[in-house]
């Protein structure tokens, strides 16, 4: 550790701490990090033709004007060389929209997939009789640059596009017949082995992007209604390959949000073409699935991009608009605490203990947030003082804490503390400190930058006054191209139980709640929640009670958890919500669809990477891709511009009411309002053949 510790400025509003780290450190890994350029382009700055506010305002993301996402790093090849540096650039213009189908319908829907990985030539996502795509536009963020100047990166492909293609790589130039995949998805850019860091995601057996989006809106182009398949067109963002969302998966919230701006922007410029003349105060139903999520943050509607969602949602009245996210998979990760810490003293004690693992190839990353007060009532960053203990040396008590600023620990390890001010989605005035702690990885290729040691990191708080602080740690994923050399790091508490006595994963979607009068083993809560209403386990800190997606933690998305079908048991890795109604950390689980067939299945059937193969996938993110095929069901019966997750929760609300008796009632923190069906429409996988 640095002897001579001290806090240094640093402007969030230019930098988060992990675009700033990325800087400071992973960019000087040699091995991964050359031929990346800054985006230049800030997806929270307003666009002409989007019709939203600019979320850079002071009070949105902190207590300084930006979003600090303007300078995360693209390959350079992808990057738009003309894109003005303001983002004012107009995405949607005259030559854009000649490009644009002119047959959807008025009474069409549109789905918005917002993934990795999508097979464009897949018969699933094909109209009547397979010849042509249903697909409007689909946006390779990270393809190399395709020369559209209303674009900052990445390349555009357009129905017409799609359809030459498939006409150009099929036996005998008819679509209905067997596809060239190889051909086809190189001459889209939808795989470039040539490029160090081009999209391979289809040259594998599975691919995310695709299953997804086959749960979501795959049916057989033979054997679905013609009028269906005419009314359910899409819009697809493919999001850049996993490598590149960096190690804490820190550039998703960036690209998610470039991604959901385009999709409501293209379609409001696709119904003012088509319909605007007849219907200028309509527009087209849009649902949105993003299938990716973040473990840490601060799960109170204050992201940006959960921002964004709120203005998207208000900003389109005429139609009904719902974002569906998967409500994370790190249950049983071991990521989240939260500590009570007694006026003027070091908690919790003895110290959190985080734990690094061996031979980790990516930096780790733990935040550490304030309570979500009022501001005349939250602690200032200076009320905090953190002690860290290495695992290879003594304890380091750090100066007080300093709002927008960073202390250097060692060569591989620093801290950020940022105090963010916001109104929250009730709109009350809050305030909230965070800390960053970030660690470079143990094993590095080469000696710069030095590595971090692995083993047990213990970190203390004191504040002046009595309060409680959550500690989060961020997802964790390999960095390197194609490599999954990332381990996950945890915090190692003695008190958690990782089994319950019955052998099972010690998770509350092995129990039932006392509330619903069934037995139960016991949920992680925090032992000093104070309401008689919370069930209690252990002596903690360490809980699974919100492990929740925190790009999920907003009133405007519609959070889905999975659940096993054969028995109704939720999934164990499916995370744990809070049924609470002054809740201002984490929001409840809003419903559950299937993410599991049954004990001796693993996940549920839906496309491969290759046309008409059919592979197993498990985790939320399917669930709420079916929950997303269930809203656009009810869209095309024509639901008002309301519909959306409260909609969702009463059918499902409706629906575990006749579940069959060996169901049993579920923990509404694991399964919100219930546990829905499989949607109709869902093909287990199983597309037609054209002929």
């Amino acid at each position: 550790m640095d002897a001579n510790l001290a806090w240094r400025p640093w402007n969030p509003a230019e930098r988060t701490p992990y675009v700033d780290w990325w800087y400071a450190y992973d960019a000087l890994l040699r091995t991964n990090r050359a031929g990346f350029v800054p985006a230049a382009a800030d997806p929270f700055r307003p666009r002409s033709g989007r019709g939203m506010a600019p979320l850079d305002a002071p009070g949105h993301a902190s207590e300084v004007a930006g979003s600090g996402f303007a300078e995360v790093p693209v390959p350079a090849e992808s990057r738009n060389p003309h894109w003005p540096a303001d983002g004012a650039t107009d995405w949607t213009p005259p030559e854009l929209l000649a490009r644009l189908p002119d047959d959807v319908p008025a009474d069409a829907v549109i789905v918005g997939i917002i993934d990795t990985g999508v097979a464009l030539g897949h018969r699933a996502f094909r109209r009547a009789g397979g010849s042509r795509t249903r697909v409007i536009a689909a946006w390779q963020q990270t393809a190399t640059w395709g020369g559209q100047g209303y674009l900052p990166f990445g390349q555009e492909l357009y129905a017409r596009d799609i359809d030459a293609a498939l006409a150009a790589h099929s036996r005998g130039g008819d679509p209905r017949d067997r596809l060239d995949e190889e051909g086809f998805n190189r001459a889209l850019r939808l795989v470039e082995p040539e490029r160090i860091r081009g999209h391979r995601d289809l040259d594998f057996r599975a691919a995310h992007g695709t299953h997804i989006m086959d749960l979501a809106t795959g049916f057989d182009p033979v054997l679905t209604d013609r009028e269906l398949l005419e009314r359910v067109r899409i819009i697809v963002v493919n999001l850049p390959p996993q490598f590149l969302h960096g190690t804490a998966g820190h550039f998703l919230e960036f690209f998610a949000a470039f991604a959901a701006d385009r999709i409501v922007s293209l379609a409001g410029a696709l119904w003012r073409r088509l319909h605007g003349a007849a219907r200028p105060d309509g527009a087209f139903p849009v649902a949105i699935n993003l299938a990716y999520g973040m473990q840490a943050g601060p799960k109170d509607g204050s992201m940006p991009l959960e921002r964004m969602f709120r203005d998207i949602v208000r900003a389109r009245p005429a139609a009904a608009t719902t974002l569906c996210l998967p409500a994370g998979n790190s249950n049983l990760a071991r990521g989240n605490a939260t500590v009570t810490l007694r006026r003027g003293v070091f908690g919790p004690r003895p110290a959190l203990r985080w734990r690094i693992p061996p031979s980790d190839r990516s930096s780790n990353f733990l935040e550490i947030w304030s309570e979500n007060l009022p501001r005349n009532r939250g602690p200032a960053a200076g009320d905090f003082v953190l002690r860290i203990t290495p695992p290879d040396g003594p304890a380091v008590t750090l100066p007080p804490a300093r709002a927008s600023h960073f202390l250097d620990l060692a060569p591989h390890a620093r801290i950020y503390c940022e105090a963010r001010a916001f109104r929250s989605e009730a709109d009350q005035d809050r305030r909230r400190v965070r800390f960053v702690l970030c660690l470079g990885p143990p094993h590095c290729l080469g000696t710069t930058p030095p590595p971090g040691p692995a083993g047990v990191w213990q970190v203390e708080v004191k504040c002046t006054r009595r309060t409680s602080v959550r500690f989060q740690v961020q997802s964790d994923q390999s960095g390197m191209i194609q490599s999954g050399t990332g381990l996950q790091s945890y915090l190692d508490d003695p008190a958690y139980r990782p089994w319950l006595d019955t052998a099972r994963a010690g998770d509350p979607a092995q129990t039932l709640t006392a509330a619903h009068g069934a037995p139960r083993d016991s949920f992680a809560y925090p032992m000093n929640s104070g309401s008689a209403g919370w069930l209690e386990w252990g002596q903690g800190p360490v809980f699974r009670v919100g492990t929740t997606n925190a790009l999920a933690s907003t009133f405007y998305a519609c959070a889905v958890a999975g659940y096993r079908v054969s028995d109704g048991r939720p999934a164990v890795y499916s995370a744990t919500g809070q049924e609470r109604p002054d809740a201002t950390h984490v929001l409840p689980i809003q419903l559950a669809y299937p993410t599991e067939e049954g004990s001796a299945h693993y996940g549920i059937l839906g496309a491969g990477a290759r046309d008409g193969s059919s592979v197993a996938y498990r985790g939320t993110s399917g669930a709420s891709a079916l929950a997303t095929r269930d809203i656009v069901a009810a869209m095309l019966t024509g639901a008002g511009p309301g519909y959306g997750a409260s909609d969702l929760q009463r059918a499902a609300a409706a629906a575990e009411a006749g579940r069959p008796g060996h169901y049993g009632p579920a923990a509404a923190e694991k399964t919100g309002a219930g546990r829905m069906p499989f949607p109709p429409g869902y093909r287990r996988g199983r597309p037609g053949r054209l002929r």
